[in-house]
């Protein structure tokens, strides 16, 4: 199980006419988030990165996710991949 709570921030991001970044996570038997956030946001003309999280199972209580563009770029994707989330 891997767990990322308290307030954690995952992110990728950009500010710039550059791709932000890919952030993975792979549990093999559980990831938690309670109580995080994940962002993939752009603060300008370029794309955010991408967050890609799995597990077989994956708890977000409490937490958010959050995509968006400040300047016309395109937010990167979140993806979550388990068998329940």
């Amino acid at each position: 199980t891997i767990t990322l709570s308290d307030s954690l921030s995952l992110a990728s991001t950009t500010s710039a006419a550059g791709r932000g970044g890919l952030v993975r996570f792979a549990a093999g038997d559980a990831l938690d988030l309670t109580s995080a956030t994940v962002t993939a946001f752009t603060f300008g003309p370029g794309q955010g990165g991408d967050v890609a999280l799995s597990a077989p199972a994956i708890t977000m209580a409490g937490g958010a996710v959050v995509t968006g563009s400040v300047e016309g770029g395109r937010p990167g994707d979140v993806r979550l991949n388990g068998g329940a989330i």
